[in-house]
């Protein structure tokens, strides 16, 4: 029996490496939404959320997907094929950041009032966008990275949140395959020691809020979303060590 079983030919199949691909368009539209909460991030944290835009010229983003092909899952740093994949409307992200150089000569107040309305026409954009499907995994990834390097600037990581919420919000999107990625930032931003002097209550308020939208969405797909959040704020709690806002 082991020799037929040795005999006959092996019937395993080798899948070719599926390049992800993204439009022109939507690499475009990724630099600009970045680049905008960037520059959301940067603010100074007295001002109102979502606060003023700054002066200066915005940068590309790091990280932003570029015109080279790229296999699915890769970082965006290493760039992504440039065709096909249905277009996200420009109206917002892209169209946002019009009319910025003349709210920056306008004063404080005007420039403020113009940040608002940009990064409100971003999150707006991310909401509600059908289009936006091959950017997950960049947006995504985003995300949880710059919660990893804002954790002592609870504006930031408001501005991120928002961010988040705005991806959780539009059902056109699969988020599926990256709550995996998503949900510890949401968790580091709810449970982190040290997250800022001022704000980080209300920073603590959103994560909770958001973990709790996560496990109600995905709690069917995903069996142990629930019991890993559960153990992770248990641990939390019972931990002496932990300061009372963690």
């Amino acid at each position: 029996l082991l020799q037929q079983q040795r005999q006959q030919p092996q019937s395993v199949q080798v899948q070719p490496t599926i390049q992800h691909v993204l439009s022109r368009e939507l690499q475009l539209y990724f630099i600009k939404v970045v680049d905008l909460i960037k520059v959301a991030m940067a603010e100074d944290p007295s001002i109102p959320l979502p606060g003023s835009a700054g002066a200066g010229p915005s940068t590309a983003a790091a990280g932003a997907p570029s015109a080279a092909p790229a296999a699915a899952g890769q970082d965006p740093a290493s760039g992504a094929a440039a065709t096909a994949g249905q277009a996200p409307s420009t109206s917002g992200a892209a169209g946002a950041g019009q009319g910025s150089t003349a709210a920056a000569a306008a004063g404080p107040s005007g420039r403020a009032l113009e940040a608002a309305r940009m990064l409100n026409a971003v999150l707006a954009s991310l909401a509600s966008d059908p289009g936006l499907h091959p950017l997950t995994p960049y947006l995504v990834k985003f995300c949880a990275d710059e919660v990893a390097a804002s954790l002592r600037s609870a504006h930031s990581l408001h501005v991120l949140l928002r961010f988040a919420e705005a991806l959780l919000r539009n059902e056109d999107i699969g988020l599926e395959p990256y709550v995996h990625q998503l949900l510890p930032a949401l968790l580091t931003c709810l449970v982190a020691r040290n997250i800022g002097p001022t704000g980080h209550w209300a920073v603590r308020d959103k994560a909770a809020s958001l973990v709790r939208t996560v496990c109600v969405r995905f709690g069917d797909p995903y069996y142990n979303v629930q019991p890993r959040v559960s153990k992770t704020l248990l641990r939390a709690l019972l931990d002496p060590s932990k300061p009372l806002t963690t």
